[in-house]
């Protein structure tokens, strides 16, 4: 078996077919790039297991989109539209070409 880092998560959750368990198991064994991601990725997973639930994450999707609205979040190094107040009050004016 080759590496295949999803199956190292996988088997952390408990979602391995039985087959695929044994084939990762006996790779694991022989592995140490999946060792030590198994490891790395457990720890992770204990952390987790303390955190509080979400009750409603569709709540928390809605609000972040809300504010990513409200924001005009955009790419890093984009100008901002024009006509939107400037820094020190000014307003930007469309520039025309001659």
């Amino acid at each position: 078996m080759e590496c295949h880092p999803e199956l190292v998560s996988a088997f952390l959750d408990g979602e391995l077919e039985p087959v695929i368990m044994q084939e990762f198991l006996e790779h694991i064994t022989h592995c140490p790039p999946c060792q030590e991601l198994l490891l790395q990725l457990g720890c992770f997973q204990g952390l987790f297991q303390g955190a509080p639930k979400m009750a409603d994450p569709e709540s928390l999707t809605r609000h972040i989109m809300l504010e990513i609205h409200n924001h005009a979040v955009r790419p890093v190094g984009q100008d901002e539209p024009r006509g939107v107040d400037a820094p020190g009050g000014a307003t930007k004016r469309p520039t025309t070409s001659a």
